[in-house]
């Protein structure tokens, strides 16, 4: 489990990065999806959800929580954004 929630952003994005090339190297194949723990900024409440690092939706899949374009967009959700939540810690990338 990879715990960030006080750091900066520049310094999240960096530890995403690692651990993304961590999980190539051993896998020798690019995540597909990753479970994580984001906190809602409306009032603060936390959930641990899976998001699918593609925009590839499929009909009835009500697996992932969102969608994202990419690991590179999935750094962006460490921050504000105009979602209603922040990813605030990394638990593990999936390959299927």
């Amino acid at each position: 489990m990879y715990i960030f929630v006080t750091e900066s952003s520049k310094r999240k994005q960096d530890r995403i990065d690692k651990y993304y090339k961590d999980f190539i190297g051993e896998y020798n194949t690019p995540a597909v999806s990753v479970l994580c723990e984001v906190t809602f900024t409306d009032d603060s409440s936390v959930q641990i959800v899976r998001v699918k690092l593609s925009l590839d939706i499929e009909e009835n899949d009500d697996e992932f929580f969102f969608y994202c374009n990419g690991i590179e967009e999935l750094k962006k959700l460490c921050d504000k954004t105009a979602e209603n939540f922040i990813i605030t810690e990394i638990d593990s990338f999936y390959a299927d």
